[in-house]
């Protein structure tokens, strides 16, 4: 009986307080490293993707944070991705607005380092926290604004696609979530 006691204690505590995941601590730890940009409207110019030579058969995706040093960028062995995706610009849960993007010299340095070698550039957009997901996927005027914006940024800055990355996705927002990525 007092092991069903703690049992349920532990359940409770563990469901109220909702813990931060590793993507949220690390994006948080490295927030006081990072130089912000705001987006810009128009068009930037960019390399643009070269087709690969080597087909793939498979799709092989890396994620690229934004306090990685462009030094290092030199060792990235290309050749085996298809796919990097730079993370990340936030986007507002209220209103659909993006954020700014961190270090956006080194985000355009990997899309121009990329594209030459036929490696899709991806940016990953995040919304981190369960109340702030559930606010945005319930709120269709935020998700239409959103939505809009991720196109607009990805025409302006040369991207391939995006990465969506919502921390945390209850399934009481699912049915909303399927709707903002079908959009």
């Amino acid at each position: 009986m007092p092991l069903l006691i703690l049992l349920s204690f532990v359940i409770s505590f563990y469901e109220q307080k909702p813990y931060p995941s590793i993507h949220q601590m690390e994006y948080q730890g490295h927030l006081n490293e990072a130089e912000w940009t705001p987006i810009l409207k128009q068009r930037l110019h960019y390399a643009p993707l070269e087709p690969r030579i080597n087909g793939m058969i498979k799709n092989y995706y890396g994620y690229l944070p934004y306090w990685i040093d462009t030094v290092y960028y030199q060792y990235f062995q290309m050749e085996l991705l298809t796919h990097i995706s730079y993370f990340s610009v936030g986007i507002d849960p209220s209103t659909g607005g993006l954020g700014s993007i961190p270090n956006a010299s080194r985000f355009y340095k990997i899309r121009d380092y990329a594209h030459p070698r036929g490696v899709r550039l991806h940016m990953t957009f995040t919304i981190f926290g369960n109340t702030n997901v559930l606010n945005f996927l319930n709120n269709p005027t935020a998700r239409n604004n959103a939505v809009n914006n991720i196109r607009n940024f990805m025409t302006n800055y040369g991207c391939d696609g995006a990465n969506i990355d919502f921390e945390f996705v209850t399934s009481a927002v699912r049915d909303s979530f399927n709707r903002f990525i079908n959009d």
